[in-house]
């Protein structure tokens, strides 16, 4: 029975310069949504003991982005960036349960908020049959494509790495059956080998693999200029009294 899989497949893009600084301001709005988000959540909490959720800010979007408060070119990026802010809050909260440290959500630096994803394929994103990514606002990029996309495309994440650019697409397929063997083979784990020393030979070393069932080989001596001297004995000293 074949099972549907999820499947990553990394590419490299190659923006002109342009469409470069363009992705650069799509990070640093999509960053500057996130903090935003994250500060009305604390203040709601510090101010009114409400928590809000995923929804209640979603819901603020559309006004946003009909007043021109939104830079991100599209709308499901927006949405995209609380549910990332969400899951971050629903991990706080599950150590708060686990009794372990919790963490608190904290906001994020421009240098370290290195992707944007297109949680629909082809609303904002999609890969054209001549090999080229048409990205909303940035036109048709170039990508290295290496390898085939194999599966039904579900999401695009573009990610910054360093100074390079990369498109992660997120598809799902069937898994593949490996064909069946008649074949055997036994593996015994942590019995064969389980040691590992080394003797010396005159000026080179030699490994020694200990097997199971095999006494320990005895420790070398130490050199005469390692060994360790017992310490000298000390008199006990009174006050007003020199030593002996």
């Amino acid at each position: 029975m074949l099972l549907l899989m999820r499947f990553a497949y990394k590419y490299r893009l190659y923006p002109n310069q342009a469409q470069g600084q363009f992705l650069e301001n799509q990070l640093h709005e999509a960053c500057e949504l996130y903090n935003a988000a994250l500060q009305e959540r604390r203040d709601a909490w510090k101010v009114c003991r409400k928590s809000i959720n995923y929804y209640d800010q979603a819901k603020q979007l559309k006004p946003m982005r009909e007043e021109g408060l939104l830079g991100l070119a599209n709308f499901s990026c927006c949405q995209d960036v609380l549910r990332r802010l969400d899951k971050t809050f629903q991990a706080f909260f599950a150590r708060v349960r686990r009794g372990e440290k919790p963490g608190f959500p904290r906001f994020r630096s421009f240098r370290r908020y290195d992707s944007i994803t297109f949680p629909s394929y082809g609303d904002g994103c999609r890969l054209l049959e001549d090999g080229k990514l048409r990205i909303q606002g940035a036109g048709l990029v170039k990508v290295k494509l290496h390898r085939p996309v194999e599966g039904e495309i579900k999401t695009v994440t573009i990610k910054r790495d360093v100074n390079h650019w990369y498109v992660c697409f997120s598809v799902q397929r069937d898994s593949v059956a490996l064909p069946e063997s008649s074949e055997e083979i036994g593996m015994d784990v942590g019995l064969d080998s389980f040691c590992r020393t080394f003797e010396w030979h005159g000026d080179r070393q030699s490994p020694i693999q200990a097997r199971a069932g095999t006494p320990a080989p005895r420790p070398a001596p130490a050199f005469p200029s390692q060994a360790r001297q017992p310490p000298p004995p000390q008199g006990r000293h009174t006050s007003g009294q020199g030593a002996p």
